[in-house]
């Protein structure tokens, strides 16, 4: 049986906003989000939730260092080095959207103002990324012409990175129904040889029904 006090406050929808924070191979750097939030109250100490963001800007990494070699096979590192055009690199990654859903502990629910939660569910990253390269110096005989038949100056493609999300927040109750609840979550996605972890930090407003 459901307890009037958990009937009354058993769905929360909200606004979000906040920082993306993102550290990965590819790039790493901050972007500012914005968002809704749904929650539904399965027991008195555990509720269900949802995120949906949309992030704003890019973040971008660059370096400089050798793209192709035109050394002949068996060369040793030397002449491979010498032989080598050297490029910059510029890296561009876009998250466009974050979808998590998250299972969240928290105290009973009391007269006291403030509730710590904790979470831990899944969340998924829809990423555009760029990149791409200017050609700084060239080997002997070797024109721009030739490289760029060769390689792409220009690479761009989007992927769907998913893993596990976890994190905390303290939810301030500043109205019979109305929550604001900063809160910090690390959505861990590293796979196969890219390291990709993000932080999000925001706070939000939630009205529960």
């Amino acid at each position: 049986m459901v307890s009037p006090a958990l009937a009354q406050g058993r769905g929360r929808v909200g606004a979000i906003g906040g920082a993306l924070l993102l550290d990965a191979d590819f790039a790493d750097g901050t972007q500012t989000t914005v968002g809704v939030t749904a929650g539904l109250a399965l027991l008195p100490w555990l509720d269900i939730e949802g995120d949906v963001l949309a992030p704003n800007g890019d973040v971008v990494r660059e370096y400089t260092g050798t793209s192709v070699s035109f050394a002949a096979p068996g060369a040793s590192r030397e002449e491979i080095e010498r032989l080598a055009v050297v490029s910059r690199f510029t890296n561009q990654r876009q998250t466009r959207s974050v979808v998590a859903v998250v299972a969240a502990l928290h105290t009973r629910r009391t007269d006291r103002r403030i509730t710590p939660r904790l979470f831990v569910g899944i969340a998924s990253h829809r990423i555009r990324d760029r990149r791409t390269l200017e050609h700084l110096a060239f080997p002997p005989g070797i024109t721009l012409e030739r490289v760029n038949r060769m390689m792409q100056a220009e690479d761009i493609h989007m992927q769907q990175i998913g893993g596990f999300s976890v994190g905390g927040s303290l939810a301030l109750r500043v109205a019979p129904r109305i929550d604001v609840a900063p809160d910090v979550r690390d959505d861990y996605m590293s796979m196969g040889d890219e390291i990709y972890n993000a932080w999000r930090s925001s706070v939000r407003m939630t009205w529960r029904f």
